[in-house]
């Protein structure tokens, strides 16, 4: 599958049209059309319904969606950290964290880090439950957060929490 077919897929599907999506791809209607007609030849199956009133997933496009939008976001990472070589650049390391660890510990990570490593680049994604999906659709490269959440990965621990409750005076016998 090239980026194409994924492009004017996900414009023809985000735009309900295959007339908004040429206009916006800069193409002709029938183009898109053969263009989605190719591209369910090539996956065996149809991904979109077509009527009158514009285009809407199948249920297989459904069922597809999330692998061709994890697809769609690995050819642009791709192309940027392409674009990053060609000027000399090492591509950023992507960091997908929870919100309470970017906020505490991250910094001092990066911040040892930064100091051996200059030159290197970071791009850090907040989030809790999806870090899991981003690592396998290889938007981060590396996830910090719980074992409960990340566990069916190769897990290291990086610090032992202590865990306190705080609670109002007089409150526990």
């Amino acid at each position: 599958m090239d980026d194409i077919r994924l492009r004017t897929l996900l414009a023809a599907v985000r735009l309900g049209s295959f007339s908004k999506a040429a206009a916006e791809l800069h193409t002709t209607q029938s183009a898109v059309s053969q263009t989605m007609r190719r591209l369910e030849d090539e996956l065996g199956c149809a991904l979109l319904t077509r009527t009158h009133a514009g285009v809407a997933l199948t249920d297989e496009g459904r069922a597809l969606l999330p692998a061709l939008l994890a697809a769609d976001a690995a050819l642009v990472r791709m192309k940027e950290e392409a674009a990053d070589l060609q000027r000399g650049q090492e591509p950023p390391i992507a960091i997908g964290a929870f919100s309470s660890i970017s906020n505490t510990c991250l910094p001092r990570f990066l911040k040892g880090y930064q100091t051996a490593h200059p030159r290197v680049r970071y791009r850090i994604f907040i989030g809790t439950d999806i870090l899991s999906e981003w690592l396998l659709a290889g938007k981060i490269d590396i996830a910090l957060g719980d074992e409960t959440r990340l566990g069916n990965f190769m897990f290291t621990p990086l610090a032992d929490d202590r865990y306190f409750a705080v609670v109002p005076r007089g409150s526990i016998p």
